[in-house]
């Protein structure tokens, strides 16, 4: 989608400076509002037909992820129109990841991996997954590392259908981690020799995690991750991974739901009561039941 498109096709009071370029599958734009005359960065998405979103639920994520923490850029503007999805961030100096690495000191470019973990790990704690994680959306501004909306705004059911050449797989923490293993291989560039291979290490589990999911591999890799956060992070190393991990119990839970179903179908009455502390799975089996 050209410049002109989009003054055609989003609020006609922003007018395009620059195109800033492809964070897949958003499109970046340095944008000016014509009525107040201050500068902005867009990203706009055309929505296949096919895939519909839901605003409400987006709006939803984008207020879950930039008030769950200060890695998640947050958004100002949001909204939907003529088959496009378009928000609004505040104008600032982006550096993508691939430039501002090599212009950090090795001790450094782990320091900034080990922060990136530890907030990463926060967010996993929280439920809160990375989608579409990705080198383009993890941006350098004023020499802190932040993460574009771009990167957890759409939900994994959208990103599946928009890729289905591409097989993405069912497990959405899975796909996400194979998503982090990217970033891992990037890093890894730019680092010390040994610590180089530890991440490179890393990586390759991540990605094989994303092929070949298990909970037992996930809750190892985890503690793993975990050892690459600074010494004086507030975090607690092994973290307990529940959220949406819980395969076994989340099976039995729904064995007894689809019975409450069968017998609510005939006629009956069943309470099915879900409880559990926080991060334990209880949004993880809401939407299963609603995809069933």
């Amino acid at each position: 989608m050209g410049s002109k498109d989009i003054n055609k096709n989003f609020l006609s009071r922003y007018t395009t400076n620059r195109v800033l370029g492809d964070y897949p599958p958003w499109k970046g734009y340095l944008v000016t509002d014509s009525l107040s005359d201050k500068r902005f960065i867009l990203f706009s998405l055309t929505a296949p037909v096919a895939t519909p979103i839901a605003i409400e639920d987006l709006k939803m994520r984008s207020y879950l992820f930039s008030h769950r923490g200060e890695l998640a850029i947050p958004i100002l503007h949001l909204e939907r129109s003529d088959g496009e999805v378009n928000f609004l961030i505040q104008e600032k100096e982006i550096v993508p990841l691939s430039k501002a690495l090599p212009m950090l000191s090795q001790k450094r470019v782990r320091n900034e991996l080990s922060s990136l973990v530890a907030k990463f790990l926060h967010y996993l704690e929280e439920g809160l997954l990375f989608n579409n994680l990705s080198p383009e959306s993890i941006v350098s501004i004023d020499g802190k590392l932040e993460i574009l909306p771009t990167a957890y705004l759409l939900p994994f059911e959208f990103l599946d259908s928009l890729y289905t050449e591409s097989s993405i797989i069912d497990s959405e923490v899975a796909h996400t981690m194979g998503r982090l293993a990217h970033i891992f291989d990037l890093f890894s560039e730019y680092l010390a020799p040994e610590s180089s291979l530890e991440v490179k290490k890393l990586g390759i589990e991540l990605a094989s995690l994303e092929k070949n999911f298990s909970t037992k591999k996930l809750i190892k890799l985890v503690a793993k991750l975990d050892g690459l956060v600074t010494p004086g992070s507030k975090r607690k190393t092994g973290i307990p991974i529940r959220t949406a991990f819980a395969v076994d119990r989340i099976t039995i839970d729904l064995k007894k739901i689809d019975r409450a179903a069968e017998k609510a179908a005939s006629g009956g009455r069943t309470i099915v009561v879900i409880n559990g502390r926080k991060g334990e799975g209880k949004s993880a089996v809401f939407s299963i039941i609603r995809d069933r």
